[in-house]
């Protein structure tokens, strides 16, 4: 917070740089103030088991054919393996995989891979943009799986019918 006092360690990094490391809220008498600890990554383990007990039932009650479910893990392991990827490459100053790439493999179902390659590798955690777009696309595609496993189904099969038949000759 602004105006707040703190205490810090200085040190450099492998580049070089210089940065703030154990930084800690102080009170008005200097004495370091108890701060909760947070876990950023639970909020994403909720949301991935969250799904995955969601896949699952629909796909025991056959609401879903289980291709999908497949589709879902087969999709999620190939993003892990490319995060895993584009860490490694990260650290070695290699050539990287785009972010695109990385979004649009979550967009078409990875997206439980990438959850959980962010989490375990701790890679594209801190870039604030990636992380809005990375999270639009799991809505979109938990949106789109939301509609194929409920009544929502057939009147949005109907109103994309009604599209496509309005804009071709």
């Amino acid at each position: 917070m602004l105006g707040q006092r703190v205490s810090f360690t200085v040190e450099r990094t492998a580049e070089g740089r210089i940065r703030a490391t154990k930084i800690r809220y102080l009170s008005e008498s200097g004495r370091p103030l108890r701060t909760q600890r947070r876990n950023p990554g639970t909020m994403s383990y909720i949301v991935l088991a969250s799904f995955a007990v969601a896949i699952s039932i629909v796909t025991v009650i056959g609401a879903l054919p289980w291709h999908f479910a497949a589709l879902y893990l087969l999709m999620s392991v190939i993003t892990f393996s490319l995060y895993a990827r584009d860490k490694k490459a990260a650290l070695a100053k290699q050539w990287r995989v785009s972010e695109s790439a990385l979004l649009g493999l979550g967009l078409f179902g990875g997206w439980p891979g990438a959850i959980f390659a962010q989490q375990r590798l701790r890679h594209k955690t801190q870039k604030p943009m990636f992380r809005q777009a990375f999270w639009g696309t799991v809505v979109l595609n938990v949106l789109v799986f939301a509609i194929l496993t409920t009544a929502l189904r057939e009147p949005m099969l109907e109103l994309a019918r009604l599209i496509l038949s309005s804009i071709t000759p």
